[in-house]
């Protein structure tokens, strides 16, 4: 698709968002995209290359694929729709959204900012 205005109008209708980066700098293991968090907020499965933020999420709650070759997208996405395993990577991203939603952090910048007030 390419550079899109208004990704969300269509995250509500995929079943998966895939975000693939070549890039070689050091800094690409420090990266967390807003790829990242618009498909959890839409509660979609991601398949990605990115370490960092990303690889950590996908691994420790089951929100997607992480891939070390591209060649490997083809079998990420190759998978029924009806599966045990995609479906609990869809609970398990419905748990996660919330986390991510603005209230949830808007309370947390509440706190912090009452933090620094009081100091």
């Amino acid at each position: 698709l390419g550079w899109q205005n208004n990704i969300r109008k269509y995250l509500n209708d995929v079943d998966f968002t895939i975000y693939y980066m070549n890039d070689s700098r050091k800094y690409f293991a420090y990266t967390a995209p807003n790829t990242l968090y618009l498909a959890i907020s839409h509660a979609t499965p991601i398949i990605t290359n990115v370490p960092g933020e990303s690889e950590t999420l996908i691994k420790n709650d089951n929100i997607g694929y992480f891939i070390d070759n591209p060649n490997n997208i083809l079998e990420k996405i190759n998978f029924e729709l009806e599966s045990d395993e995609y479906k609990n990577k869809l609970i398990s991203l419905n748990k996660l959204k919330d986390k991510f939603k603005w209230s949830a952090c808007e309370d947390t910048y509440l706190r912090i900012f009452s933090n620094i007030a009081k100091s």
